[in-house]
């Protein structure tokens, strides 16, 4: 998959907000940040067993590849936010470590 494709699929996917039923606010999105971190690693967690679940299939042969592959897409572009995610708690932490008091 590349950069284009990954990039298209963020930008059709809605915010997590709204896939919650939640109404935005005018400061962002309404959902606490570690809920957000959460709802990510269960729904990267999802996603990576479903991907199991399908090459497991595929294997066996009774799978169809068009659907291993979309789940293995998905499955990649999950673990991709989530260490996103986790790369902008680093940085954050590390940002608020060098103020100075």
């Amino acid at each position: 998959m590349n950069s284009s494709q990954i990039a298209a699929a963020r930008l059709s996917t809605p915010p997590l907000g709204a896939a919650l039923g939640q109404k935005p606010t005018p400061s962002g999105t309404g959902v606490p940040f570690a809920e957000h971190v959460k709802t990510a690693i269960q729904e990267a967690n999802r996603e990576l067993g479903e991907a199991e679940t399908q090459a497991r299939q595929l294997a066996e042969g009774k799978g169809d590849i068009v659907e291993a592959m979309m789940a293995l897409s998905k499955a990649e572009l999950s673990l991709r936010h989530v260490v996103s995610l986790r790369n902008r708690v680093l940085e954050s932490y590390q940002q608020i470590m060098r103020l100075q008091l």
